[in-house]
Order: C-alpha cells, then structure tokens, then sequence
C-alpha cells in the first residue's frame, strides 16, 4: 500500500501560517496534530522535513 504524502508548500496553507513568522517546534506539532484529529492530514500520511518546511 502506497503512503501518501504532503508537500510543505500545501502543509502552510492548511496550517495558515505567515512565511516569515515560523512558529516553535511544539506549536507545529499541535497544529499538525489538530489537522490529524480533524481528518484534513490522514494518519500515515509522510510530512514535509524540516528543511522543506523552512524553505
């Protein structure tokens, strides 16, 4: 079964962040855990890493 996976760039749009304000560590991981919970990011689904992310 294939895993599916997220692009950074459609990661900050479903997080609604500015690109010049990067939040902390943990306030990404509770937001990306509240897309979870919610069913906007399905469990399983590979992130960005963390250089995508700042990019």
């Amino acid at each position: 079964m294939a895993v599916a996976s997220l692009s950074a760039s459609r990661l900050h749009a479903l997080l609604d962040l500015a690109p010049d304000d990067p939040p902390g560590y943990r306030e990404l991981a509770d937001l990306v855990r509240l897309l979870v919970l919610d069913g906007r990011i399905p469990a399983g689904t590979r992130l960005p890493s963390e250089r995508e992310l700042t990019a």
